[in-house]
């Protein structure tokens, strides 16, 4: 293969790759407009932001669907790890300024 074959299979990909990193991150904001809506819920009914067995769950769910696409599980863990504590991080935040 040419150099410039080469070069416009690794542009075609890549743009590719840049084109489902902005689905991944409107879908994110997606995600975090129902935590918004979740933490109103849960200060209406007096719910606990932080729930173990809920968290427990969904870690738990995803890391078996990341498993039918051959996912690692580590990495499945930490992704909804990290997007669990963010969203913990953005209920707090609401409901610390009486959700604005």
């Amino acid at each position: 293969m040419k150099k410039i074959e080469l070069s416009d299979h690794l542009k075609e990909n890549r743009d590719k790759l840049d084109k489902l990193d902005y689905k991944i991150i409107a879908l994110l904001d997606k995600r975090f407009k129902f935590v918004k809506q979740i933490a109103k819920i849960k200060k209406r009914y007096n719910i606990p932001i932080n729930q173990r067995k809920r968290i427990n769950e969904v870690l738990n769910k995803r890391i078996e669907i990341g498993r039918k696409f051959n996912i690692n599980h580590k990495f499945i863990r930490n992704i909804f790890k990290l997007l669990i504590n963010e969203s913990i991080k953005i209920q707090k935040n609401l409901l610390n300024n009486d959700l604005e």
